[in-house]
């Protein structure tokens, strides 16, 4: 008669991890886009006017406008994708978005930038 009695199945006390591992991947992607983009507008003038959106901010308008939608529209994928489950790959996605990371790290490092080579 008591509900509040009851204790929970097993079923329902598993959390979905997910969205968690969604949002950790979806943030490293934006990273690795940050300095990628950031590393080709250091080393081609081509690019820096490609990526200059708005005169008076420069191609930092357009690094930063690419860098977000990248990052919206990956979270938003993995987030439909992986919004029920329980990934056993953490691991795998873990060591994922530590690379992705380390590639914006080096992307946006000006020592990096000079050693293979500015415009």
């Amino acid at each position: 008669m008591n509900e509040s009695n009851q204790t929970p199945s097993s079923a329902d006390s598993a959390t979905a991890t997910g969205p968690v591992w969604a949002a950790i991947l979806a943030a490293a992607f934006g990273c690795a886009v940050l300095g990628v983009l950031t590393f080709f507008i250091e080393i081609s003038v081509r690019m820096a006017k490609l990526m200059t959106f708005i005169k008076p901010a420069g191609n930092l308008s357009g690094v930063t406008t690419l860098t977000m939608l990248v990052w919206i529209i990956s979270w938003i994928l993995l987030h439909r994708c992986w919004k029920t489950r329980s990934t056993k790959l953490g691991g795998l996605v873990l060591s994922m978005s530590l690379l992705l990371i380390l590639i914006g790290v080096l992307g946006t490092f000006p020592p990096f930038i000079d050693w293979l080579g500015r415009k």
